[in-house]
């Protein structure tokens, strides 16, 4: 059944947004915070240049990026939960990506094949209506795969540091369903490390205090279960581990920009 579309639907306004640049120096001053931001280069080449550029949320005016054609790509962190794809590193609930930190593409197949996904989005960015959307969706997920393997060979090839390690291992404390909200201590207790130390390294590497990350991966999780289980309210605050509705309440308002019950409303039916 074709879903109705209405102006305020944020599917059609804030999810995907989807262009060519002809320089990329003017990419970053049209990204907007709080959304995923991509850059993937016109032209395939081994230099470092015309690499991947992903800009995690909250990651925007950090970076500059050289006079070089390519596409660019930007959707909120309310897609990849709707597309289920908030396993795929380096768009899980918090990113082990360095800010702004560039990907190397492995080969000219796989950098064609991103470069005709795109292309494909653009085609269907100018349909407005919602079997457009629906396909802008499908194809969204495609991309995200596609980086994904191309993130999974750099990381394969990499040497990973001693404080790459500890990156790595927060990561998949937050992401796992159990221990997000005590990943600070639980990694701090396993690594044997001070507090001072492993709040410098999370915070230098990631961009954000171990506290906040660990606060936005509980709201990912929240709006995940918002959007995907018939949980209440109730419920996803007990399972989260907030002892307290009205805490958890104010909590999911504050950062989703709408209550709960608001919010399973808009994104269910995806």
């Amino acid at each position: 059944m074709m879903r109705h579309k209405t102006n305020s639907d944020p599917i059609n306004r804030n999810l995907i947004q989807v262009k060519y640049i002809s320089a990329g120096a003017a990419w970053v001053s049209r990204c907007q915070p709080n959304a995923y931001h991509i850059w993937v280069p016109q032209e395939y080449s081994t230099h470092m240049d015309a690499s991947l550029c992903i800009l995690s949320p909250r990651s925007v005016s950090d970076h500059k990026m050289q006079s070089t054609a390519g596409y660019s790509i930007s959707f909120s962190e309310e897609a990849i939960l709707v597309l289920r794809c908030q396993h795929l590193q380096p768009f899980g609930a918090v990113s082990s990506l360095a800010s702004g930190e560039r990907v190397a593409i492995a080969d000219a197949v796989s950098h064609r094949a991103m470069v005709r996904t795109l292309e494909k989005m653009m085609e269907e960015s100018g349909r407005q209506d919602a079997c457009g959307t629906d396909r802008n969706l499908a194809l969204l997920k495609v991309l995200i795969v596609q980086i994904s393997r191309q993130y999974a060979l750099r990381k394969a090839a990499a040497h990973i540091s001693a404080q790459g390690r500890i990156v790595e291992r927060f990561t998949e404390l937050l992401c796992s369903q159990d221990c997000a909200r005590h990943a600070v201590k639980l990694l701090a207790d396993e690594l044997a490390i001070s507090p001072m130390s492993f709040n410098a390294i999370i915070r230098n590497t990631l961009g954000d205090t171990p506290g906040r990350l660990v606060q936005h991966s509980l709201l990912q999780k929240a709006k995940h279960a918002a959007m995907h289980s018939q949980e209440s309210m109730k419920e996803v605050a007990a399972r989260l581990g907030f002892s307290d509705m009205a805490h958890f309440s104010k909590f999911f308002s504050a950062g989703a920009g709408m209550t709960f019950t608001d919010f399973k409303r808009t994104y269910q039916h995806f």
